[in-house]
């Protein structure tokens, strides 16, 4: 009888766990980010977008990572409904614990929002990251869309 009510409760407990866990899905079918990374194409497929309320905006913090690695990924930022060139800023891209950052004082990266509206967020980007010791990588071709 103990091993009975044991099994039971064994059971009914996995089956609460399971009911009640987040869904790690967060990133909807057809949202991607892709780009070359010194000349080797990438594509991250797991992306989410934080978005941080101010007064009287809405920044957008963008990360995509290749099926949630850890270990590559990358991050921007840009305000909601803000469209056209120049306006993502903070890119970030992470590779095996190595931070590679666009300028502080000048932008090394270039882009162009097309669409920022409605939870969709579409544009390019392309330009130079580097990290701290100064080892430098090239992004181009880079491409977002993005729905959230």
């Amino acid at each position: 009888m103990k091993k009975i009510f044991l099994f039971m409760l064994v059971g009914s407990l996995t089956l609460s766990l399971n009911s009640c866990s987040k869904d790690n899905d967060s990133t909807p079918a057809g949202s991607s980010l892709t780009m070359k990374v010194g000349g080797v194409q990438k594509t991250f497929n797991t992306i989410t977008v934080d978005e941080i309320p101010y007064d009287d905006y809405v920044d957008l913090i963008i990360t995509a990572s290749n099926n949630g690695s850890t270990s590559e990924f990358v991050t921007f930022g840009i305000g909601k409904g803000d469209m056209g060139t120049g306006h993502a800023w903070g890119f970030e891209y992470t590779l095996n614990d190595v931070v590679y950052t666009e300028g502080d004082v000048i932008r090394t990266i270039s882009s162009n929002a097309t669409t920022n509206s409605d939870n969709k967020l579409v544009g390019t980007f392309s330009g130079t990251v580097t990290s701290s010791d100064n080892a430098t990588i090239e992004l181009s071709q880079g491409s977002f869309n993005i729905s959230y």
